[in-house]
C-alpha cells in the first residue's frame, strides 16, 4: 500500500502576502482557526480545574517521549527530569496529555513507511521518595491512534510562516493509516483507529538538590542535578499498537544551574542540560527494520522565572537513530524545539506548550503537551 503525498503549491515560493492576504479573510478558515483555538484552551481549562485540591508543595518531570514518531514513541526513550521543578517530600502524581499530529512517506530497497494521522497520548506516572535523594516511581501511557482534528490548523501555521507543508494540502485532511514494513512483510501497520495501554516503566532518580541558586537565593525553579534510569518492559497492547514490542533500559543525567549572578531570584535566567542513553531489545519482527542497540539522547534548556508563580521554557532535545536505514523518519537523528508555561500554584504545577521539528521528517511537525502534577 502507498500513500500519495500532495505537497502544497507554496512549498517552494517562500512567503506570499497577496495570497496570505487573500486567504486570511476567508469565513470558513476563520471558523476553523477558532474552532482549534477553543479545543487547545479546553485542554488548558480542565487541567486548571484540579489546581484547588491541594495546598502542598509539588514539583513535575518530564514523561512524554522526546520522539512522538508513530513507531518510535512506542520505543523505550530517554526521559531528561525536570531539574528545575519545585521539590517535594511527598508521593507525587504526574498526568500528561500530549497530541502528536503526522504525515509522511519514505521507501528504500526494503522499507515502504508511510503514516497519516494522530496520536492522542495521555502518560500516568506515581513516584515515592524513598529518602531525601532516592525517588522511585511508575508510569503508565495509555494511546488513541485517530484522523485527528489538527491538520487545518497546522496547515494555516504553516502557510501563515511560510514553512513547508512537507506533503500537506486543503484537499487531503484528517486522514488516518500506517504503513510500515519491510520486504513485504508487516512490521508495524495499522489500518483502522485503535487505542491501547502502553509498556509499563520503573524508574529511580537520585537528586542532588539544593532549591537555591549560587547566592543562597530561593528561586521559583531551584537548582540541582538528577541521575535518572528507567527500565521500560513490553507489557502493551500490541495488536492496537499501544506497545513496542522492546525491553529498553534508559539512564539520564541532568543538571540546571544559572547565567546570571545576580540577585534577584525572581528573574534570573537559568539553563538545563542533559545527556542520556538508552539499551535497547526489540522482538522478532521490529529486527526487520535493523533497530541500533544503543541510542544516545540530549537536550538543552533554557527558562526564566516571569512571576513567583509563572515561568517560559525553552529547549532543543536529539536523540541517535533508533533504526539503520536511508529513511529520515526512523534512520535520522532529529532536532526538535519545545517552549511551554509553567504555573505554579496551591500546590500544583502546570504546563502548556508545543514541540516543533527543526530537522523535518525526522519526528513529527507538530505536538501539542499539557502537563499536571501535584502531590498526594
Amino acid at each position: 500500500m502507498k500513500m500519495a503525498l500532495n505537497r502544497s503549491s507554496n512549498n517552494n515560493n517562500g512567503f506570499r502576502p497577496r495570497g496570505l492576504l487573500r486567504r486570511s479573510f476567508e469565513t470558513k478558515r476563520y471558523v476553523v482557526l477558532v474552532r482549534q483555538v477553543c479545543l487547545y484552551f479546553s485542554v488548558f481549562g480542565y487541567a486548571c480545574v484540579g489546581a484547588v485540591l491541594s495546598q502542598t508543595a509539588a514539583a513535575s518531570t518530564y514523561t512524554s517521549p522526546i520522539n512522538t514518531n508513530p513507531l518510535i514513541t512506542q520505543l523505550p526513550q530517554v526521559r531528561f527530569s525536570d531539574t528545575l521543578a519545585r521539590q517535594s517530600s511527598k508521593p507525587r502524581y504526574n498526568a500528561e496529555l500530549f497530541i502528536s499530529n503526522y504525515l509522511s512517506a519514505a521507501q528504500s530497497d526494503t522499507i515502504n513507511y508511510a503514516v497519516d494521522g494522530e496520536t492522542l497520548g495521555f502518560i500516568q506516572s506515581l513516584s515515592w521518595q524513598h529518602d531525601s535523594q532516592l525517588r522511585l516511581g511508575i508510569s503508565l501511557p495509555s494511546y488513541y491512534h485517530s484522523s485527528g482534528f489538527l491538520d487545518q490548523a497546522i496547515y494555516d501555521f504553516h502557510d501563515v510562516f511560510g514553512m513547508p507543508q512537507n506533503g500537506r494540502s486543503e484537499t487531503r485532511q484528517n486522514k488516518f493509516a500506517w504503513v510500515i514494513d519491510s520486504s513485504n512483510t508487516d512490521v508495524y501497520s495499522l489500518r483502522k483507529e485503535s487505542a491501547g495501554i502502553g509498556d509499563l516503566s520503573i524508574s529511580a532518580e537520585y537528586m542532588h538538590a539544593t532549591g537555591t541558586n549560587k547566592q543562597g537565593l530561593e528561586t521559583l525553579f531551584g537548582e540541582h542535578s538528577i541521575t535518572n534510569l528507567r527500565l521500560t518492559l513490553p507489557t502493551g497492547d500490541r495488536a492496537h499498537r499501544a506497545g513496542g514490542e522492546a525491553f529498553g533500559l534508559s539512564a539520564s543525567f541532568t543538571t540546571s544551574s544559572s547565567f546570571s549572578s545576580s540577585k534577584d531570584a525572581l528573574h534570573a535566567l537559568q539553563y538545563w542540560w542533559g545527556l542520556g542513553i538508552t539499551a535497547l531489545h526489540t522482538t522478532h519482527k521490529l529486527n526487520t527494520l535493523d533497530p541500533a542497540r544503543l541510542i544516545a539522547a540530549a537536550e538543552f534548556g533554557i527558562a526564566y522565572a516571569l512571576t513567583p508563580s509563572l515561568g517560559l521554557k525553552a529547549s532543543l532535545n536529539t536523540h541517535s537513530a533508533y533504526f539503520n536505514t536511508h529513511i529520515r523518519e526512523l534512520g535520522w537523528a532529529p532536532v526538535i524545539s519545545n517552549v511551554s508555561l509553567s504555573y505554579h500554584n496551591l500546590g500544583h504545577q502546570f504546563s502548556f506548550g508545543f514541540s516543533e521539528d527543526i530537522r523535518p521528517r525526522t519526528s513529527p511537525d507538530f505536538v501539542l503537551i499539557a502537563n499536571w502534577s501535584t502531590t498526594i
